[in-house]
């Protein structure tokens, strides 16, 4: 809302300012008809226009390099060149979009094994000046995070703060990637009935392919913890089918090496 005050307040002064000098150095010059109506006013307007215009490409958000990002996790996963893009990327963030692009750059982080780097942008971030979707993906990367890092007593500390935010999630494909998140939150608690459920959840509203292939890859635990091997095996071949990138290639791998699959 400030931001919107600010700029129309700049747009409407920098109108008349600007219309008003071009109306002089077009009467210096004899060309008085520009003061008649409504000459004077289509000035002011398309005066305003361009500055409006040049504002908000000042103030937009730069695009965030998803396909370059994506081309590299397909052939090298999570490289120095992977994370050097996503820096310079934070960097044209900085000024007026830091709180967007920390959060998107401490999911990368985390995911990538950065556990340090990641959690270090999160510490940075206020959660009571976020909004509700920004809350839902603060609480879901930091509870992933200490999920991942096997870090029970973190992940419950987090989950009692945040936890009334996460299950709240519902739009996708946000909702999906926060039951996968819940769901290994529960295996780790010790709750395999409740992650697979939660799992099941997260399939139905998944799109992504990462996305399936992690869900996929979780089922086959909670299959193979009650002795469902055929569906385990099952499980598995539907991930290898979503395994797009690198480092999921490189899970399904690992996950082909467990006992009895």
């Amino acid at each position: 809302m400030k931001l919107l005050c600010g700029l129309f307040a700049r747009t409407l002064i920098g109108g008349i300012l600007i219309t008003h000098l071009i109306l002089e150095i077009c009467e210096m010059n004899g060309a008085v008809e520009v003061l008649c109506f409504p000459v004077r006013e289509i000035i002011y307007l398309c005066t305003v226009f361009v500055i409006t215009f040049v504002q908000l490409m000042m103030i937009k958000m730069p695009s965030f390099p998803g396909a370059k990002l994506g081309r590299i996790l397909e052939s090298e996963g999570y490289s120095p060149e992977f994370y050097r893009i996503l820096n310079v990327w934070c960097d044209k963030c900085r000024r007026s979009w830091r709180v967007r692009s920390e959060l998107a750059a401490a999911e990368l982080f985390i995911d990538g094994g950065h556990y340090e780097r990641g959690f270090g942008l999160l510490r940075g971030i206020d959660p009571a000046g976020l909004d509700l979707q920004q809350k839902q993906i603060y609480y879901n990367t930091l509870l992933y995070g200490a999920v991942l890092c096997g870090d029970r007593s973190a992940a419950e500390a987090i989950y009692r703060v945040g936890g009334k935010w996460l299950t709240s999630a519902a739009k996708r494909p946000l909702a999906a990637s926060v039951k996968h998140t819940l769901g290994c939150y529960e295996y780790l608690c010790g709750n395999v009935d409740n992650a697979e459920e939660l799992f099941i959840q997260a399939l139905d509203a998944a799109s992504s392919n990462d996305v399936i292939c992690e869900v996929w890859l979780a089922l086959m635990v909670c299959y193979l913890d009650s002795g469902r091997t055929v569906n385990a095996r099952e499980a598995l071949k539907k991930a290898a089918g979503y395994a797009c990138t690198l480092p999921l290639k490189q899970k399904v791998a690992r996950a082909r090496q467990i006992k009895d699959m």
